[in-house]
């Protein structure tokens, strides 16, 4: 195989034959497998029998890709070209053994033609991912579909594995190919524009918000509407809906079975009202929280977005209540494909065997002991071995007011969250009550396109820019020549921006395109404004560039005109920042950080002192 994977070339066919030397019977399966993936075909050459890789004309994954013989090939790139990547069809991982089975019987009737070997090996490729997260075997798989009204020899054991393992080779990038997370084409949201693809965009980018803004504008509301846009009608079903016209009801749910509100207590001074504690009274036993509760929810439907909204989240000190999760936002990783991150309740086992069955029982009262392989079996041995850590589909969205109640967020919150200001207020759209119009029009253009997965975009996230560099291209050397001025103007000050910042900026620019904005100067605009600016507040004297020698230096290693930055005010960091800006973005009139800069200024002369959170 790795033979055959070093052979192929953009738009050139190649023999399967003398590709795979000693291939022996797998040839078949194989080229099945590959010509069921969007950009692989086969084609005829004489006698010889092709497959060619065209990433130019993809056709819908699981569909043979059969090229026409009349048709002329697009020429071959030149050496240098980069490859593309095989765009993944995004797929649960948690299907039942019995799903699958009626998924088999489905493929098998559905085509025939193509012979039964090649549909077993282009199962094994398409749903690889579930077979090896959760450990079927192939006999198991084949048994299941055979229940459903085929019949399938035990013969093609081996050929689902050899499906299995091409799957797990290209999800390991092993032979040059690999799968794209790309999910949604530049155009699906050429009619929708609106403030709400900036959220989503932040919340693909790192599934923890500050959503900011004046008393009344909706914030809370936001994390509802956002939950009923991605709450399955599976779920809601679970949670006692028994509407017909899910579609239109979904806006309409005060409860989305996928939504916790949660009211950020002003005594909260430790983080036993969020993770809760270990009591003895009257017999040791762990004492849970909705917090915890809506977590263990969250991990026994993983392909389904959980937004928690922290209600005036600032009520209170975030850094003494919110520790834990401070820190396990910021250790998450994949271990053998596994998403871990630190727990913020350590493993129940440590609590010792009675406490921790006590736990289980607590959490999972309707569970039973003999059903080893369930989901939630593995869900609890996880919390028993490894603490209760995040599941990737969590989002927490904290709501924000600034006044004499509440309290400041230090850079440590500031730093691992996207800020986003609410500011705006519609009265035509709420006179009409047309407010959801757009965040509607969102989810309408990603059902309607077969290649887009709202749901999976919110919860598959991207972690280290590192997966990403190749596919941004040269807006990635922009990005961080872009924060490589603005961090030379920071040097010296508490502002400066480290590591996360830059990552989360690759990620921030990765999403906005995976929401189809192409604009690399509009995400980046954003950006600044929820990771740069949010981070700049003090009076006159902390702001101030003056005419001492590292001064000199920073500002020239920024590139910062003096002069030209002095049109704005005088000379600090927020007038040299804004040069910076228009000088990399341009279009300053357009910019909602220049704006947001211009505010700042007058909020900096008129009190002579400067906060984001004005």
């Amino acid at each position: 195989m790795e033979t055959m994977a070093n052979a192929i070339k953009e738009n050139s066919p190649i023999s399967i034959d003398a590709a795979l030397v000693n291939g022996g019977n797998k040839r078949s399966a194989i080229e099945g497998a590959l010509i069921r993936t969007s950009e692989f075909y086969s084609i005829k050459r004489g006698r010889n029998k092709n497959i060619v890789w065209i990433p130019s004309k993809p056709h819908p994954v699981g569909e043979k890709g059969i090229w026409n013989d009349g048709e002329e090939l697009p020429p071959p790139p030149d050496e240098n070209t980069p490859l593309m990547a095989i765009k993944e069809e995004e797929l649960r991982a948690n299907y039942s053994i019995e799903e699958l089975g009626r998924l088999l019987a489905d493929m098998v009737r559905q085509d025939d033609k193509i012979g039964i070997v090649a549909t077993c090996a282009a199962f094994g490729l398409k749903y690889g991912k579930a077979i090896i997260a959760n450990g079927y075997k192939a006999k198991e798989l084949i048994d299941a579909a055979n229940n459903n009204g085929v019949n399938i020899d035990h013969a093609q054991d081996g050929i689902i594995n050899t499906g299995k393992s091409l799957y797990e080779a290209i999800s390991r990038k092993a032979f040059g190919i690999n799968f794209s997370k790309k999910a949604v084409h530049k155009n699906i949201m050429n009619t929708v524009h609106n403030v709400f693809l900036n959220y989503l965009t932040a919340l693909r980018t790192k599934p923890f918000m500050l959503l900011a803004g004046i008393s009344g504008t909706g914030k809370s509301r936001i994390v509802r509407k956002l939950a009923q846009a991605t709450v399955t009608e599976e779920l809601q079903k679970a949670e006692g809906y028994k509407g017909t016209d899910f579609a239109n009801d979904r806006w309409t749910l005060h409860s989305p079975a996928n939504f916790e509100l949660i009211q950020v207590k002003p005594n909260w001074h430790n983080s036993m009202d969020v993770i809760g504690y270990l009591s003895n009274i009257p017999s040791p036993h762990y004492v849970f929280t909705p917090f915890i509760e809506f977590i263990v929810k969250a991990w026994q439907h993983p392909e389904v977005p959980f937004f928690l909204c922290l209600d005036e989240m600032n009520l209170a000190p975030v850094e003494e209540y919110f520790a834990e999760f401070l820190s396990a936002i910021e250790s998450r990783s994949f271990e053998d494909e596994e998403y871990l991150t630190d727990p913020i309740i350590k493993p129940f086992n440590s609590f010792g065997e009675d406490v921790a069955k006590t736990m289980v029982n607590t959490l999972f009262p309707n569970f039973t002991a003999g059903d080893t392989e369930s989901a939630i079996t593995k869900v609890i041995k996880h919390f028993r071995t490894k603490g209760l850590t995040l599941p990737k589909n969590l989002i927490v969205i904290g709501t924000v007011n600034m006044d004499e109640t509440t309290f400041s967020f230090s850079r440590k919150v500031l730093d691992r969250a996207m800020s986003v200001e609410m500011n705006e207020v519609n009265y035509d759209s709420f006179l009409t009550d047309t407010t959801d119009d757009d965040l509607k029009a969102i989810v309408e253009a990603f059902e309607q396109n077969d290649d887009a997965d709202l749901n999976a975009l919110l919860v598959d996230r991207h972690i280290e820019a590192r997966e990403i560099i190749d596919d941004l291209g040269d807006d990635a050397r922009f990005t961080i020549d872009y924060l490589k001025r603005i961090n030379a103007l920071l040097e010296g000050t508490p502002f400066k921006l480290g590591y996360r910042a830059a990552n989360e900026a690759l990620i921030y620019l990765q999403a906005s395109q995976e929401f189809g904005q192409t604009d690399r100067i509009a995400a980046l605009d954003n950006f600044t404004l929820m990771k740069i600016l949010s981070r700049i507040e003090g009076d006159e004297t902390k702001l101030k560039i003056t005419d001492s020698e590292a001064d000199k230096e920073r500002i020239a290693k920024a590139e910062v005109n003096v002069d030209e930055a002095k049109q704005y005010g005088d000379l600090n960091i927020l007038t040299a920042l804004r040069h910076i800006i228009t000088n990399q973005l341009g279009e300053q009139d357009k910019l909602h950080s220049v704006k947001k800069i211009d505010s700042m200024l007058s909020q900096l002369k008129r009190d002579h002192f400067v906060s984001f959170w004005n």
